[in-house]
């Protein structure tokens, strides 16, 4: 029982160090900077995305020449170039993908935590029993239960020319731990338009002013700029973590760990050469717990982030521009998925489940002027797997598919305004219903070595989402 303490008491020091090393990396401070052109005509100011008149009187028959897709707007006595340069609202979107990013990496972790409360609330295979969290074959016959493994081969009665001998017991523990990599890929391909609404400037509406002489009669004002992009995204995780059995002295299974790990993300847009990456490491903590038919997994998990961004705007054109961001920030995640298993048949379960993913992305103060704000998003989500555990020769495999659906119920936060103007939305996926189908196999090798291979597809209208994962662990 002391030695459980002791352990329990050096793996929580670990975990402390962990967590200091993360409070002193948070604390180096975020920056932002652009290298861009303002493209307002002379005479013009900056107001709220706008190019507006200095002069409240200037005609407003006479607007000045419009970047192309964008029109002369007159605002009461006022006039604006109105629009939105592409780089800038794409850019804004990235506050959604960087949501995307966290809950996805977050998932990917509760995918391996889950298969960890898998494995060790499982029993042992007939013909093995549990040495110090780990099955081991008893011997050739399996006859040898309750001899000391290391001597069951002297046991077991169908190996000739073998002394029997029964050796005591060796002695055990209900506490073990275990090492483990994880491996991941994703790629999203979404098609996404901003949203529009009348153009305002300080609470006026606006109106078109025709014909435009720049850009000729009969032009279009059009307040819709294409977010459609594909993300593709690969990285690594690696933790470890210690089981106890009894944790309660009533058959149940606790598992802590903590995770580390590094993801690189690229996006390219798929109607500008704008791009975007996104790169960083992950710390994070986690746990599962198992009694009997009930069970929870959760991670607490930090992404330390690099956003570079490389953007250009009506190219060809007098109203050019080009240029470079590049943003730090910082995703909190905290995930929870609660689980009743129901036997169905030998060798195979049903378990519904639900649970939450809280995100929070915090931008340093000087991100606000790429129009990017802080936000905070919740995810439920529900749905049930289907599981069977199967020998394939001396393997023991667990396979699961799992069926869910999940929402973003609330979003608050995200784009802001001060680089687009009153009249455009950049879309987020609040109250938009996603389905996920996932498909995972666990082979344990025995002797502690287990490998899990996994593979995911989510979709909804104009989003499809496809992702691979595989974990190597060694348990002791």
């Amino acid at each position: 029982m002391c030695g459980k303490f002791k352990k329990f008491i050096s793996l929580a020091g670990s975990g402390l160090v962990v967590w200091i090393m993360a409070a002193c990396v948070l604390s180096i401070p975020a920056v932002a900077q652009q290298t861009s052109s303002i493209f307002c005509s002379a005479g013009q100011i900056l107001e709220n995305g706008f190019c507006v008149n200095k002069t409240p009187g200037f005609p407003p028959s006479s607007p000045a020449p419009c970047p192309p897709g964008w029109g002369p707007v007159a605002f009461g006595v006022q006039t604006a170039c109105v629009g939105l340069p592409s780089s800038i609202a794409q850019t804004q979107s990235l506050v959604s993908t960087q949501q995307n990013l966290a809950n996805q990496t977050t998932s990917t972790a509760l995918d391996m935590i889950r298969q960890r409360r898998e494995e060790e609330g499982q029993p042992c295979p007939p013909g093995t029993q549990r040495l110090n969290g780990v099955c081991r074959p008893l011997g050739g016959s399996g006859t040898a239960l309750g001899y000391a493994p290391q001597d069951a081969y002297a046991a077991d009665l169908s190996t000739r020319n073998r002394m029997v001998v029964k050796a005591p017991v060796a002695p055990t523990s209900n506490v073990s731990a275990a090492l483990w990599v994880q491996g991941f890929g994703d790629r999203e391909d979404r098609n996404e338009f901003t949203s529009t609404n009348s153009p305002t400037l300080g609470g006026v509406p606006g109106v078109l002013l025709t014909p435009n002489p720049a850009g000729g009669p009969n032009q279009v004002l059009s307040l819709v700029t294409d977010l459609s992009r594909v993300t593709t995204t690969a990285g690594m995780l690696g933790g470890a973590d210690f089981t106890i059995r009894d944790f309660t002295g009533r058959s149940d299974v606790l598992v802590l760990g903590a995770l580390a790990g590094y993801q690189t993300t690229h996006v390219a847009y798929k109607s500008s050469t704008n791009t975007a990456d996104v790169t960083g490491p992950s710390l994070g903590i986690y746990g599962a717990y198992v009694s009997g038919a009930f069970s929870v997994d959760g991670t607490l998990k930090v992404d330390l982030f690099t956003q570079d961004t490389a953007f250009s705007s009506f190219p060809g054109t007098p109203f050019a521009t080009t240029g470079t961001t590049s943003v730090t920030l910082n995703n909190y995640s905290l995930a929870n998925n609660f689980n009743y298993r129901f036997p169905i048949s030998t060798g195979w379960y049903f378990e519904p489940t639900a649970g939450y993913l809280l995100t929070r992305s915090d931008f340093s103060a000087a991100a606000a002027a790429l129009g990017f704000g802080d936000s905070n998003s919740t995810r439920l989500q529900g749905g049930a797997r289907v599981g069977t555990d199967w020998t394939w020769g001396t393997v023991k495999v667990n396979s699961t598919l799992t069926g869910l659906a999940f929402d973003s119920v609330k979003i608050t936060g995200g784009a802001l305004n001060t680089n687009g103007f009153a009249g455009t939305t950049v879309p987020t996926d609040e109250g938009k219903v996603f389905g996920q189908f996932l498909l995972a196999d666990n082979f344990d090798f025995g002797n502690g070595f287990s490998v899990q291979a996994s593979g995911d597809v989510r979709f909804r209208t104009g989003i499809v989402g496809v992702g691979a994962r595989g974990v190597l662990r060694y348990q002791w």
